[in-house]
Parts: structure tokens; C-alpha cells; sequence
């Protein structure tokens, strides 16, 4: 199938992993010269956290009420969902474009049933692991969407190939697309200095395994004194009290450095020489390869083998069981020790993360275009 026009629907352009997922392929399809609109339900570019490409038409579909109480109010009843459907058929009718690419949510299939009337493909783009510990719940109607509405859409993409594996999964039009990366691969690796470096919402320590993290650290710290571990992220009070207290239990206090949220995250990844992704749980690991593209050498708990399609040997990083402080001590002890490995690391990490370019997504999703 040609296409031409597409249309990307997201909830907004601020905040997750998705969200700059999202921008990232637009502006990538408008590089190559698709006609490309992204259709929000909130916020204009500029006051959106990733920015696109001046090619990129972006639309915004919201209710035209600036209170957020009754917003909110409209949404629980239902009127906020019919106003958008209503909206979002015009819109479309509109635009007429080749493909509508869903991402969260309900979005591919509000575009599936605007669209029945037009020669239109729709794809939904899932960016979370079809498989989750027990200890990470997920909502009955996201459930429905993964292993049922996903069936009604011409194509399913999914983050690994681990996803394709999982036991009921409408692998029929399923194809397997990992997300870019945000980052140019470093061409030369800067003077590094001696930081491990850890990101993620604190909010969400037990699925980030700082936990683990600050226990593994508070194993080998004395070692090394001149070491420090840095965790980015925000959060709670109260799970910043939880994590602190970890660290003066570990007697660690002064060699572990919550820097909060960072606008430049980059920057970090270019000073530490280690990048540790201490989850019991990740879909993907876009700050694994974000770190690996920055040239740190990486340590990162696997997720029944999904950071293993990353990391795919012991010459690009070290994989670890995803729940075993232990093992990650002893990991991060022989990044730490090893200089030579280290070193090592860090080239091919950087020549694994090429992998993962947007020219060479923007590949893969030329290829999906062709199967349609």
C-alpha cells in the first residue's frame, strides 16, 4: 500500500516514554517527506515537552471548558468520549489520511470506527509488555484492548519479540517494533567520571528497583569511595522518605544523590561512566539505550528477555536477573573494577544502540507499510 498522509493520535506531547515516542516518529516521517498531523488531546506545541518538526500539522481536540473539575466530571460520565468521537470523525473525513497510527489508549480504535467509511489503515502501537510481574496490576479494559480489540486493527506493533511469544496474543497482525532513540550516538566518548547513573519515577521504586539498586550498592560501596550513585527522577515525599531511609539502613547516605527530575538528562549520560536499569519490570528500556548510545557501560535487569534483545551479549553490557540485589552488586562491582571491560563496553554499546535510530525505525515502518 502507498501511503502518503498519516495521522499519529496521542493524549498529549509532555511527560512518558510514549509521548516521545510519538513525536519522535513524526518528525521522522516528515524527514522523509510524509504529510504528517498529530492529533493531541491537549496542549499546542509549545507548550509541549517534545517538540516537533515544523513540518508536523498538530491538532488539538479538547473540550472548549477551562474548568478542570468539570472536565473531569464530563469524563466520567461519558460526554468527553462522544464529543471526541464526534471531533475526531470530522477531523479525520477531513484530513482523509492514508493510515491512522494509534498510541495509548483507546486511540486506534476511536480512529477504526471514524474511518469505516474511508480507505483508511489503522495501526495500534502497544508500549507495554504483553506480560507482567503479579505485582503490577493492569486494568480489565487495557487487558480487552492487548488480547481482543487488537484484533479488529491491520497491524499490532509490539516492543520485543518476547511480546510475541506471550500465551494468547493476536499474533496474526502483530510485528515487532522497538522504539527509537532519543539521542546522535556519540561519535567520541568524553572524559567520564566515576558515576553510576539510575532514572525513573520514584513513585514507582518497586517496579524500578531502586530497592534493589541502593541494597546492591550498600553491598560493595566502601570499595569504592570515590564512587557515587545518582537516581533522576521525581516524586512523592513519601517514597523519597522510603528510598532515603534504604540508604542510611545501608550506610550509604552520602555516596547515593537523588538529582530529581532532569530537562538535560543527557548531559548526565555523557558524565557517567556506569548506567544501571535496576527494574523488576520494563517493556523495552528507552533509557537503557539512550544511556548506551552516550557511551556508558550498562548493567540492566531483564525482563523475561526483553533487555536481552538489547543487550544481546556480555561484550555490549551485563544482564541480571531482575529481582536479585546480589547478582547486581556483583555486576556493578566488575564494571567498576575492570577498566578494561568497562571501556570495551562502551564502544560496542554505542555501536548497538545505531540499531535503534529513528532513520532506521522510519525504515521499519516503511517496511509495515508495505505489508498493508
Amino acid at each position: 500500500m502507498e501511503v502518503k498522509k498519516i495521522v499519529i493520535l496521542v493524549y498529549k506531547l509532555t511527560g512518558g516514554g510514549a509521548e516521545r515516542v510519538a513525536s519522535l516518529w513524526a518528525n521522522g516521517f516528515a524527514e522523509r517527506g510524509y504529510d504528517i498531523t498529530i492529533i493531541t488531546t491537549t496542549g499546542r506545541n509549545e507548550d509541549s515537552t517534545y517538540n516537533l518538526s515544523s513540518s508536523v500539522k498538530h491538532m488539538v481536540i479538547e473540550l472548549p471548558i477551562s474548568s478542570r473539575i468539570i472536565k473531569g466530571i464530563l469524563n466520567r460520565i461519558g460526554i468527553w468520549k462522544l464529543y471526541f468521537s464526534h471531533k475526531l470523525r470530522k477531523v479525520l473525513h477531513e484530513i482523509t489520511p492514508d493510515l491512522c497510527i494509534g498510541v495509548l489508549g483507546d486511540f486506534a480504535l476511536q480512529a477504526y470506527k471514524c474511518t469505516r467509511d474511508l480507505n483508511c489503515k489503522i495501526i495500534n502501537t502497544e508500549h507495554n509488555a504483553y506480560d507482567r510481574p503479579e505485582f503490577v496490576r493492569c486494568r480489565p479494559d487495557i487487558m480487552k484492548m492487548k488480547f481482543h480489540t487488537n484484533k479488529k486493527f491491520d497491524r499490532v506493533t509490539v516492543l520485543t519479540e518476547a511480546d510475541t511469544k506471550v500465551p494468547g496474543v493476536p499474533k496474526e497482525n502483530m510485528i515487532v517494533l522497538p522504539n527509537p532513540l532519543t539521542f546522535e550516538p556519540m561519535k567520541n566518548i568524553p572524559h567520564k567520571e566515576k558515576i553510576i547513573l539510575a532514572t525513573g519515577r520514584l513513585d514507582v521504586w518497586e517496579v524500578k528497583g531502586f530497592d534493589n539498586l541502593i541494597r546492591a550498592w550498600g553491598r560493595i560501596a566502601k570499595q569504592y569511595p570515590e564512587w557515587k550513585l545518582m537516581i533522576a527522577g521525581t516524586g512523592s515525599v513519601k517514597s523519597k522518605e522510603y528510598l532515603v531511609r534504604l540508604t542510611e539502613e545501608g550506610q550509604v547516605e552520602d555516596s547515593v544523590l537523588f538529582i530529581g527530575f532532569c530537562n538535560n538528562i543527557i548531559d548526565y549520560y555523557k558524565k557517567a561512566s556506569i548506567f544501571v536499569l535496576s527494574s523488576r519490570y520494563e517493556g523495552f528500556g528507552m533509557a537503557l539505550t539512550e544511556a548506551m548510545s552516550q557511551g556508558c557501560a550498562c548493567i540492566a535487569c531483564d525482563f523475561n528477555g526483553r533487555q536481552r534483545e538489547i543487550i544481546q551479549n556480555d561484550t555490549q553490557g551485563i544482564i541480571c536477573s531482575n529481582d536479585n540485589y546480589i547478582e547486581l552488586s556483583d555486576a556493578i562491582k566488575r564494571m567498576i573494577s575492570d577498566g578494561k571491560y568497562r571501556e570495551s563496553c562502551r564502544a560496542f554499546a554505542i555501536e548497538r544502540s545505531k540499531y535503534y535510530s529513528i532513520d532506521k525505525t522510519i525504515d521499519r515502518w516503511e517496511h509495515i507499510f508495505q505489508t498493508l
